[in-house]
């Protein structure tokens, strides 16, 4: 069974925000017909209508698992449990959201962590309601047209700070187009150093200094290439160009990073003519290169690691110039969260790239923990390897996450919209541990009559202290 999380909202709110949209609408369609000024505003308005529009049609919602055959009272005991001695020494963060993990936080907490051993447990409390207050100077979107408050936002991706804080990055699960709701930098007391309400979105990297990277994008209307490479002309919506916003430590704007750039002065420019002329690249996660790589020729640590998934790809750029040094495919498909392991060997989460066939006949998918080698092209499947395994629907389509621990021999690998995640040795795949996302909504009224637990299907974890970046 599947409900909605989050706070408010129902049809009637929405039925009030579409109607006075649509007076919008009917209102600019002469200025747009007649390219009467000014028109180009108010077709990007007519297009941010239709993508809201279109989300609510195609019901993109943010759904839970109700459980009924789990008691409210042992969640926490179910959450964690170890399966192989070697587990569970690092302390791991996992993202919350309104009424997760509210045993610990009244509402809701924006993450927890659990320490070495399970039961030492640190939870941030989720205050969306201080979001505005914070906001920086050169933070440069209004809320996005529909969302009235903070209350709406929910979590997307986060990682950790050195010194415990957390950068998050919001979303709106509600029908909003766009849907992004900007980033900020939390104390481990819930309160918000810094916001920027601008298109941050997916998974973002903290490197030295606390310089963050943070995917992020820019909406154009018909994209003209460098070159003689084209237009990109959505018609549903405007395009997502994608970027990489460099923030220094207060938030503040460093540099933006341009894959469009990127790719039209590299020997890769032809991916450009042949990419979705709505979101060419759907970056989903940036990430650095460690010191300690080698057998990439040109390949240096601080070079940029990117995620693509509407491309199947990964690129590397120059750390410094943001010039594209590799452009590397295989038989992963719509990847997530790619990262440097070692030497020439890079992990992700291989959303789409695994398949087998049961026993009469049938095929199913499922997602993998995949280590490909840059240098040689090399592919060697982490987890899940076994059958048995591969039949548990490990599988995720659309999100995921992996993270490496401190030492560099384990990975945390998240199947989002399984509500689960594993903990696996790198060398041979052993599962160490799993974790389930289950929550106590007695508190919340978002319950059905039989049941007072849900399987949160919104949820990463992450190694608090991260291999060596």
């Amino acid at each position: 069974m599947t409900a909605r999380s989050g706070r408010g909202g129902g049809s009637v709110r929405w039925f009030l925000r579409l109607s006075v949209a649509a007076l919008a609408f009917g209102a600019g369609l002469q200025a747009v017909w007649t390219e009467a000024a000014p028109w180009k505003v108010v077709r990007r308005g007519v297009k941010s209508l239709a993508g809201m529009v279109a989300a609510q049609k195609e019901g993109r919602l943010d759904s839970v698992m109700w459980l009924a055959d789990v008691s409210a009272d042992s969640i926490e005991a179910k959450r964690i449990r170890a399966v192989a001695p070697g587990g569970l020494r690092d302390p791991v963060v996992a993202e919350g959201g309104w009424w997760q993990f509210d045993e610990h936080c009244p509402e809701g907490c924006l993450a927890v962590e659990y320490g070495g051993p399970v039961e030492s447990v640190r939870a941030t409390p989720f205050r969306p309601d201080l979001l505005d207050a914070a906001r920086i100077a050169d933070s440069p979107r209004e809320k996005t047209f529909g969302a009235n408050s903070n209350d709406e936002i929910e979590t997307f991706y986060m990682t950790a700070y050195p010194n415990g804080d957390l950068l998050a990055v919001f979303f709106y699960p509600d029908f909003h187009f766009p849907s992004f709701a900007g980033v900020a930098r939390v104390k481990r007391g819930g309160e918000p150093i810094w916001h920027r309400r601008d298109y941050s979105h997916h998974e973002p990297h903290v490197a030295a200094g606390d310089t963050a990277w943070v995917p992020g994008a820019e909406l154009e209307e018909d994209v003209r290439l460098p070159g003689d490479l084209g237009v990109w002309s959505c018609e549903r919506h405007p395009t997502y160009v994608d970027v990489v916003n460099v923030l220094d430590a207060d938030g503040a704007l460093v540099e933006q990073v341009s894959l469009v750039a990127a790719f039209a002065q590299s020997p890769w420019a032809s991916v450009l003519l042949t990419a979705d002329p709505c979101d060419p690249f759907h970056l989903n996660s940036v990430s650095l290169v460690r010191d300690d790589v080698s057998g990439l020729d040109g390949v240096r640590p601080g070079d940029v690691v990117l995620s693509m998934r509407h491309l199947s790809a990964v690129a590397i750029l120059d750390g410094r110039t943001h010039a594209l040094k590799r452009y590397v495919t295989g038989t992963f498909g719509a990847q997530h969260s790619v990262k440097h392991l070692r030497g020439s060997e890079f992990v992700m989460f291989d959303n789409n790239g695994g398949h087998g066939r049961r026993r009469d006949g049938a095929r199913y998918a499922y997602s993998r923990v995949l280590v490909v080698d840059f240098a040689t092209g090399e592919e060697t499947v982490v987890f899940p390897k076994s059958d048995s395994e591969r039949h548990r629907n490990w599988i995720t389509t659309a999100r995921g996450r992996i993270s490496i621990s401190p030492d560099g021999e384990r990975a945390l690998a998240s199947y989002t919209e399984q509500g689960r995640a594993v903990e696996v040795r790198i060398e041979d795949g052993e599962v160490l541990a799993e974790f389930d996302f289950l929550h106590d909504m007695r508190r919340s009224g978002l319950r059905p009559p039989d049941s007072n637990v849900l399987r949160s299907t919104n949820t990463n974890a992450f190694y608090g202290r991260e291999a060596s970046r």
